[in-house]
């Protein structure tokens, strides 16, 4: 159909006034589709619009043979293909021809069961992004469209592009203003504005009302209390930033001041308040839990090194000393857990008296069973009398579960700072001073000297030289592999892999020296994750070997609380290619009871990966049997304590037999560990343990020796 230049003119004009009409947009498209189908004499008109993101993708339709327009959700998966043979052509031009000088083979468009042979299809773009396609649709198997026709649909793309661009516009601006008037609605902030010169208030947000009433118009100085006026910046005529508590309020804020001017010309003071009182008791809740003890009150530990840090920094002449109870175990196991924790709330109580009768004495629990005491600029003869009146207050009764005890201590002092001191280094000395102490008898105090000092020098040379060998792909730390057998076959069914270290310039060092030492220096966590590692790997070539056997490898405390440990978990397990199925990991009782419920969590997530896991010294914690009931565990290991004796103590057999029974009731096997001798091996076996573990079997041994004593005859078969 040929259209004249002032037809075409005439309804270009039409359309546009249509587009740019105030009404909605889907009866903007009804008129707008409505006109193109009438002008052009076509069957029908659509615009869907399906490429603007976060936007529900729809079509608007008009059927002129009808009289019917629709608006409908449109399927773009549905009509993937629908585009595709236009694709080439509208990504060039933005448009796409069919008609009979143009036809489009087997694309024809059908719309509501009707085919379309004639259509122009316009892509609409904003942004430079194609976001909907225009469709003019003729059922005429003849028509050829015209130069002007086309034209004419080029045009109406363009101006459409621009309506939906100003379209989305309004809808984001509607949204922000939406947006904006929730977060004002629900934000925790005061607005206030005070006139510079008057100190009248000229506006004050809603959130005041419910302290204060209506205050506009209101002086500042009569409306809120002294301090908030007093404040020394305010009093100088300056502005105010910082946390601020309203009495009135019973909150606290942020405050933030502002000079503007107000819409008559004024100089205002604008006041933002926010409420941060939710953080500020979170902050101190956070606080008291981090810094100090829950039992006692007292600082604790990290309150500890900060005060320890602070003098270091400050250089000022101090004394440490380190208070460790004697047998503190004896009281837990003749009195009970519970009036063990009454007792150290009683030492807690002394000690805070005591503080209170020297201004320059902090006190701190240190551990379980440790308290530091901290003196500074004090002379030698002041801190002896210190250590006398506390060794004194040790040395009387304690009154405790309505009878009294005693319990000594036994004290570790040094003094601080000195030259490149750190911490650890300050820890470190009253820790070998306390080790001095224990050993001379208990129940005395001991200075750190230079002796001691010549163990803390090998310290510091066992420190550096981890430090060199974990940076250097955990040199000399190896695994060494502690058999496992079935107590009733007698038969080897795993074994437990353990840390060893042997640096050539002091031979293997005990794993009671060296484990303590890395957990000071946090590489703990490396060293158990190379463990895991190399026994993985381990594992992985046993079981490709044909064997079936479980892998025990320990984990520590810092492990388990890393926030990505089970993470690492997956990692490591991918890495070496051991399957969880023949991994068990062991956990101690008194890192399981830390946080019940919170390893309980944990665990579970590591059984669910098919892990095993084993609790280790049983019998040697508080909480026991909670722990195999709360726990998911497997196997229970029977601390070497309770082995020790059982072929002399019948008492400690009826407590291994009830631990068995239990266990089996709850479907958790029992190991014994630290099994040396025939005898403890008979006993056990009649008790009915599953699994033995101890040098009656074998001491641990690198993997080539293991192999070689357990494993070679099963190894060669497999070859």
């Amino acid at each position: 159909m040929d259209i004249s230049s002032e037809t075409y003119n005439k309804t270009l004009e039409s359309f546009l006034k249509i587009l740019e009409s105030d009404d909605r947009f889907d009866n903007v498209c009804e008129n707008f589709l409505k006109s193109i189908c009438s002008t052009l004499n076509v069957q029908a008109a659509t615009v869907t619009v399906s490429g603007y993101e976060n936007s529900e993708p729809l079509s608007y339709e008009w059927i002129a043979d009808t009289q019917k327009y629709s608006v409908f959700t449109f399927d773009k998966a549905f009509n993937s293909n629908k585009y595709e043979a236009m694709k080439i052509s509208l990504t060039k031009t933005g448009i796409h021809v069919a008609d009979k000088a143009h036809p489009q083979g087997e694309m024809e468009i059908s719309l509501r069961g009707v085919v379309y042979p004639c259509s122009l299809t316009c892509a609409v773009k904003d942004s430079n992004k194609y976001v909907a396609f225009f469709n003019i649709l003729s059922s005429d198997p003849e028509r050829v469209w015209s130069e002007e026709e086309i034209k004419l649909a080029s045009r109406l793309t363009y101006i459409l592009s621009g309506m939906l661009h100003t379209r989305r516009a309004a809808e984001h601006a509607e949204s922000t203003a939406r947006t904006l008037t929730d977060v004002m609605d629900n934000m925790n902030s005061y607005v206030l504005a005070v006139a510079e010169d008057s100190g009248e208030i000229v506006f004050a947000s809603k959130g005041f009302e419910q302290y204060f009433g209506n205050i506009v118009g209101k002086k500042e100085r009569e409306v809120f209390c002294k301090t908030w006026c007093d404040l020394p910046a305010h009093q100088e005529g300056k502005l105010f930033g910082g946390e601020y508590y309203s009495e009135i309020m019973d909150k606290w804020f942020n405050v933030s001041e502002k000079l503007i001017k107000w819409h008559d010309g004024r100089t205002i003071r604008l006041c933002t308040l926010n409420d941060i009182s939710e953080k500020i008791n979170y902050e101190r809740v956070i606080e008291k839990q981090v810094f100090y003890d829950n039992l006692t009150g007292l600082p604790n530990r990290f309150s500890l090194d900060k005060s320890i840090h602070g003098i270091i920094e400050s250089d000022e002449s101090s004394t440490v000393m380190l208070i460790d109870l004697d047998n503190f175990k004896n009281i837990n196991d003749s009195y009970g857990h519970n009036n063990g924790d009454r007792l150290l709330k009683e030492i807690g109580n002394f000690f805070v008296a005591f503080a209170e009768n020297n201004q320059k004495l902090s006190i701190f629990r240190f551990g379980s069973d440790e308290f530091v005491v901290l003196l500074r600029d004090q002379d030698q003869t002041e801190i002896d009398e210190i250590c006398k009146k506390i060794h004194n207050k040790f040395n009387s009764e304690w009154q405790i579960a309505n009878s009294s005890c005693y319990c000594t201590c036994s004290m570790g002092v040094a003094k601080f700072p000195k030259l490149d001191d750190t911490v650890n280094t300050v820890l470190k000395r009253i820790d070998l001073a306390i080790s001095y102490a224990k050993k001379q008898g208990k129940n005395c105090t001991i200075n750190y000297n230079e002796t001691i000092g010549r163990i803390l020098s090998r310290q510091i040379d066992l420190e550096r030289l981890m430090h060199k060998d974990i940076t250097n792909g955990f040199a000399h730390f190896s695994a060494y592999y502690q058999p496992i057998f079935s107590s009733l076959e007698k038969k080897l069914v795993g074994c437990e892999a353990l840390m060893r270290w042997n640096p050539p310039e002091f031979g293997q060092v005990s794993p009671s020296e060296f484990i303590p030492m890395a957990e000071r220096l946090g590489y703990i966590n490396l060293l158990g994750e190379n463990m895991i590692r190399i026994a993985g790997k381990q594992c992985r070539k046993w079981v490709d070997a044909g064997l079936d056997l479980k892998m025990n490898i320990n984990l520590s405390v810092g492990q388990l609380i890393e926030p990505d440990f089970l993470d690492k978990i997956d990692s490591l397990f991918e890495e070496t290619g051991a399957p969880p199925e023949n991994i068990c990991f062991e956990v101690t009782e008194s890192l399981a009871i830390n946080d019940m419920e919170k390893m309980k969590e944990l665990l579970r997530h590591i059984t669910d990966k098919g892990v095993k896991i084993a609790l280790d010294d049983f019998g040697t914690g508080y909480s026991s049997l909670n722990c195999i009931k709360e726990m998911p565990l497997n196997t229970i290991k029977i601390d070497k304590s309770f082995i020790d004796d059982i072929a002399k103590n019948p008492n400690t057999a009826v407590f291994v037999k009830m631990i068995v029974n239990l266990s089996h009731d709850l479907h958790i096997a029992v190991c014994a560990e630290g099994v040396e001798e025939q005898v403890q091996f008979d006993i056990l076996k009649g008790l009915e343990t599953d699994v033995i573990q101890g040098y009656y079997f074998g001491r641990p041994m690198p993997s080539d020796k293991f192999e070689e004593k357990f494993l070679n005859e099963k190894l060669n078969v497999a070859r």
